[in-house]
């Protein structure tokens, strides 16, 4: 090899090696994970008291939400897992208003941002961050003192594992008939209830019998055959005066 004229294949050519993560890339990937903590999902405006996350964890304006339920065709980008305010839960949290941060965590004092992600309890709200309120150790909310199940600690702004886990939750409470925030849903089935149809008669009328509409029909027939009867023999009576 190598005498036709040709060259050889460097180590470099032979070997290849991963492409290098761009200093561009990872800034985009840090605005990109910033914005979904810091605007709402739906519209992209600036989130903003009162929040609300519905089961995978996004965040959004309360005021987008009941816009959304209202009239659907107005928010076109409308998420179809949301049907009614019973699918998202009201997310409450300490703020900084001074550093202007949206939330702190009341556990470990740090500011809600890329680097740490947050996660909020079910049904209570109350937001912490995510390692947090798992190596709590209790099943009871730090803020509220309100019983919760390890399943009802819901990430924000989930990774791809965390959404597939997130999905699960919600097939199995819509299969118990429960909605993210664990409300009752309603039925969609109406249940008939024979005693409310409308009546014909009321309860103190009397429905006439089969019998007595017999009976009645009966006497009309005999009182017409009495009277023709009465018309013959009078006929009859008056040929034989005039004979």
């Amino acid at each position: 090899m190598g005498n036709d004229g040709g060259s050889l294949p460097t180590r470099n050519e032979l070997v290849k090696e991963p492409p290098k993560t761009r200093p561009l890339d990872i800034d985009f990937k840090r605005s990109l994970k910033q914005s979904k903590i810091t605007q709402c999902s739906i519209t992209g405006d600036p989130l903003s008291p009162p929040i609300v996350s519905c089961g995978l964890g996004r965040l959004y304006n309360k005021a987008t939400i009941l816009q959304m339920l209202l009239d659907r065709s107005s928010v076109p980008e409308a998420p179809n897992h949301i049907q009614s305010l019973k699918d998202v839960v009201d997310l409450h949290a300490e703020q900084d208003e001074e550093n202007k941060v949206l939330w702190v965590c009341p556990i470990t004092r740090h500011e809600m941002s890329s680097a740490y992600q947050f996660a909020y309890i079910v049904p209570c709200g109350h937001v912490f961050e995510n390692t947090a309120v798992k190596e709590f150790g209790e099943n009871n909310c730090f803020q509220c003192n309100a019983p919760y199940e390890q399943e009802n600690i819901i990430p924000i702004n989930p990774s791809g594992e965390q959404i597939q886990a997130l999905s699960k939750r919600l097939i199995m409470l819509t299969k118990s008939g429960k909605s993210h925030s664990l409300s009752v849903k309603k039925s969609s089935k109406k249940h008939k209830n024979p005693e409310k149809k409308r009546k014909i008669f009321n309860d103190s009328d009397e429905v006439p019998s089969l019998t007595s509409v017999d009976s009645d029909s009966s006497l009309r027939k005999k009182s017409k055959s009495d009277f023709e009867g009465n018309s013959n023999s009078e006929s009859a009576r008056k040929e034989r005066i005039k004979a």
